[in-house]
């Protein structure tokens, strides 16, 4: 089946190979000192992230890896100046409904429903009327809740995973 996720980055260890699905977190391209092209990849799954490097067709692959996208790839896993990386073979574009994207993403660690009880709890001891109103009028619409609970905090740096708004709210909301 095409979404299944196969091999997680903290599993691969030297000499592995590798054929499973990933995130494409960033990708560049670049040329060889013969002028031959080739694509630097970092991937990523839930466990973390790893770069990799298309050395041969990487004209035909460009397409297939854009950043965010989700991609099965098959190669190798070599250690490169003692960091490992993946040597890849061939990759092509896995659509994202036919995969769960949680599987790609880090989480917070925290419970994000004992996280949401807690969050409403407090909006109860909110005591201006119009102000809890107003916080209940979100926590009652279940798709805002959804995507809330679901949200990143940022892009990098602090809570930037699933769970993370939430999670980022909840504490400024304690403080």
């Amino acid at each position: 089946m095409q979404g299944e996720k196969g091999i997680c980055i903290k599993e691969i260890s030297e000499g592995n190979n590798i054929d499973g699905l990933f995130m494409v977190k960033t990708m560049s391209r670049g040329e060889t000192r013969t002028g031959s092209p080739y694509l630097m990849l970092t991937v990523m799954d839930a466990t973390g992230e790893m770069a990799g490097r298309v050395w041969n067709n990487a004209e035909q692959m460009i397409g297939a890896c854009p950043a965010g996208g989700i991609v099965r790839l098959n190669g190798q896993a070599q250690s490169f100046k003692n960091v490992l990386q993946l040597n890849i073979n061939s990759l092509v574009a896995v659509p994202a409904e036919d995969v769960d994207i949680t599987q790609f993403l880090p989480s917070t660690p925290g419970d994000i429903n004992a996280m949401s009880n807690e969050l409403r709890k407090i909006a109860k001891s909110v005591e201006n009327p119009f102000l809890r109103d107003l916080l209940f009028a979100f926590f009652q619409n279940r798709t805002f809740m959804e995507q809330f609970k679901n949200s990143v905090a940022a892009k990098n740096m602090h809570h930037a995973y699933i769970g993370g708004l939430l999670e980022h709210t909840l504490a400024v909301a304690q403080l």
